[in-house]
């Protein structure tokens, strides 16, 4: 069985019945950020945010509803090809409206590197 958004349900609340759609129910509740980022910062699927490259490899990830506080779990992945395989995030840094993601090229000593473009995903829990 699917749900559709037309889709009416029964609820009570203090002993009164009333019915809701699904579309409504599933506004009303929080709901997870997502994005999937070209390299060049073009935003390739996006939920509830938007991005902006602002150099070689640093993008600001803008989001449309504020955290309550900038404590939320954050899941970053790049997309490795062969040229970019070898680089990582230098930093996440976390505020209520916005991501800033820092992609630098690893160098041999482990270290950060120059910045690179590279394309990513993030995903925010709800």
């Amino acid at each position: 069985m699917t749900v559709q958004n037309s889709d009416a349900f029964l609820l009570s609340r203090n002993g009164e019945a009333y019915q809701a759609s699904f579309a409504d129910l599933s506004a009303a509740l929080p709901q997870p950020v997502w994005g999937r980022v070209a390299a060049d910062g073009t935003e390739l699927s996006m939920r509830g945010a938007s991005v902006s490259r602002r150099s070689t490899g640093i993008y600001k990830v803008h989001l449309d509803q504020a955290r309550a506080d900038a404590d939320f779990p954050v899941i970053v992945t790049l997309e490795t090809e062969r040229d970019t395989s070898n680089c990582t995030i230098a930093a996440l840094q976390i505020r209520s409206t916005v991501l800033r993601i820092i992609i630098t090229e690893q160098t041999s000593d482990g270290s950060f590197g120059t910045p690179r473009d590279v394309g990513f995903s993030f995903f925010i829990p709800a």
